[in-house]
């Protein structure tokens, strides 16, 4: 899974996808099947009572815009609300947005340009469908930021804990099997 931002020059509008991705989200969350897929980014020139809002996700979580639109009518009012993953917190707006509440109201007098900034908690998760313990170990995902550096940690009694692997978060999703699995607990930490 990756996630593709369309990012308008002044004076245009995203307007489509293209090519292995279709619609006109942005951000789009794309899942890569096959090698090299290709992705192409369609924008086109506003009128002159036109503007265009481009919103940035950073961290774990979702902006939902209302209207939901890529193009405005110069003077619209539109509402962003942040909306964070399990165990995340939205932490303000920044760019041509600088207050914290949420929802967010503006008034698009002019192209924009707001990011949602939320946490980057990592979390350790049940892969899906496979239940956790089964016969070759416990199987896990390590929900987390791509490219960072984890350590997991076990404890038998959640006070004293060991280190079992540090990993390198290769995808934002990675899935981990502990083969020596038996009633423990699991913890993450960031090391870089």
């Amino acid at each position: 899974m990756v996630r593709l931002i369309a990012l308008p020059e002044t004076g245009a509008y995203f307007a489509a996808w293209g090519d292995a991705a279709r619609g006109r989200t942005n951000p789009l969350s794309f899942v890569v099947t096959n090698e090299n897929p290709g992705i192409s980014a369609l924008f086109a020139p506003l009128n002159a009572n036109q503007v265009a809002l481009a919103v940035i996700e950073n961290g774990f979580g979702t902006v939902a815009v209302t209207p939901a639109t890529n193009v405005f009518t110069k003077g619209q009012a539109v509402s962003l609300l942040a909306l964070p993953e399990k165990d995340q917190t939205f932490t303000g707006w920044s760019g041509d947005a600088s207050a914290s509440p949420n929802p967010l109201l503006i008034t698009l007098d002019s192209d924009k340009r707001i990011t949602a900034n939320f946490t980057r908690r990592p979390t350790l998760g049940l892969q899906p469908g496979l239940r956790g313990l089964i016969e070759d170990g416990f199987h896990f995902l390590i929900n987390g930021e791509e490219g960072a550096i984890y350590s997991v940690e076990t404890s038998n009694d959640l006070v004293n804990w060991k280190p079992l692997t540090a990993v390198t978060n290769v995808f934002s999703t990675m899935p981990l099997v502990d083969s020596n699995a038996a009633n423990r607990f699991y913890r993450l930490l960031l090391l870089k």
